[in-house]
């Protein structure tokens, strides 16, 4: 059977003949589909160019019909002789960087353009991939010695490659202590009872059913735990702080956190934890239409259409703690809200606050027990 010609297919680019004899077409289309299927799923292109000149390009069409950022490509020398390749690297002679690897111009999916800056005629041989690379295809990566579970790479001067250190993981080796100084926003899930922090935690203590304690773990320069109050509640129920040992801000034994709606910060350093607290923005209640005690860092709206009712400060308040009520409904006029002082003085007078003007907001911070609370 005379062939008269040859149609190419794949984006392998395989030639097969044409036939021109009876029923030659149907099974030239047989062969076509099944020599597609295999040259559509070769992953990798192999090419080469003897003597490519200095200053010179040469165009490999890979037919891939993907952009080459998609694609590994590793170029290496060739001896024509055996046909032995030497992978080009940044330290070999010569280096990669003698060499641009890119997209040929107008054909940026299909085609791909070497081109030879190294001084001199080379011998080359391109195989180009399609696909993603592990990290032992980098060039400067060893993994000869399979690395171990926790294991860090090293580099290796001599051998100018990465490798698997000897006894190097992240709890012995200095990344351990890298590791301890970033703060990860790593939260704990709600914690109700006594626990153990973690370094790097951001624990949320809810004290709602009672206080309870925090413990803390041995710790190294630049570690950083966080208590945030979670349900308001420091002030109702206090955390206390046990840090295993070490001093904070310079004092030993426990410390007790008593205000709510807190966020305290706990960094380690020379020997002991320094403590930052700050107070979250303000919680605003529901609308309160009866008799309520508020509880430290609170918003209490307000709302005395069906009646008057006392709104009760927090008892043993700390510095700095603060209560804003609010008349939301503009109706302490017709049902006045009294705010009772719970054992510490108003403004320096030992008396209750009458609310009576509508639309009014007031803000109480307690500044010690000769002030009291004081509201402006």
């Amino acid at each position: 059977m005379p062939i008269t010609s040859t149609t190419e297919i794949s984006r392998a680019k395989l030639a097969h003949p044409d036939f021109d004899h009876q029923g030659g077409s149907a099974l030239h289309t047989k062969v076509a589909t099944l020599l597609t299927r295999l040259g559509d799923f070769i992953d990798s292109r192999f090419f080469y160019q003897n003597a490519l000149a200095n200053s010179s390009s040469v165009d490999f069409d890979h037919n891939f019909k993907t952009a080459l950022y998609d694609l590994v490509a590793v170029l290496y020398l060739r001896d024509t002789g055996t046909g032995e390749l030497t992978r080009i690297t940044p330290t070999s002679t010569p280096a990669i960087s003698s060499f641009t690897i890119a997209a040929t111009p107008s054909f940026t999916t299909t085609k791909i353009r070497v081109t030879n800056n190294s001084g001199s005629a080379r011998d080359i041989a391109l195989v180009l991939r399609s696909s993603p690379p592990m990290i032992d295809d980098i060039y400067d990566v060893d993994l000869s010695t399979p690395p171990t579970n926790g294991q860090v790479l090293s580099y290796d001067s001599g051998t100018k490659t990465w490798k698997p250190a000897s006894g190097a993981n992240l709890s012995t080796n200095a990344l351990s202590g890298l590791l301890a100084a970033i703060d990860f926003e790593q939260f704990t899930s709600v914690q109700t009872t006594g626990f153990t922090a973690a370094r790097g935690q951001k624990v949320l203590a809810d004290t709602t059913s009672g206080a309870f304690t925090i413990v803390f773990p041995s710790a190294v320069t630049g570690d950083k735990i966080e208590v945030w109050d979670y349900s308001g509640k420091f002030g109702v129920n206090p955390i206390t702080i046990n840090p295993g040992g070490n001093l904070i801000n310079g004092v030993a034994g426990t410390r007790t956190l008593t205000m709510s709606w807190s966020r305290t910060k706990f960094v380690f350093a020379a020997g002991g934890w320094m403590a930052i607290q700050t107070q979250l923005p303000k919680q605003f209640t529901d609308v309160k239409i009866s008799s309520y005690t508020a509880i430290p860092g609170q918003r209490v709206l307000t709302n005395s259409t069906s009646g008057a009712f006392n709104i009760t400060l927090p008892t043993s308040p700390t510095f700095g703690t603060e209560i804003e009520i609010i008349d939301a409904y503009g109706t302490w006029a017709l049902n006045n809200v009294t705010v009772l002082r719970n054992g510490s003085n108003i403004n320096s007078v030992a008396s209750d606050m009458i609310l009576n003007v509508n639309g009014g907001r007031i803000l109480a911070i307690y500044i010690d027990s000769t002030q009291g609370w004081r509201i402006d």
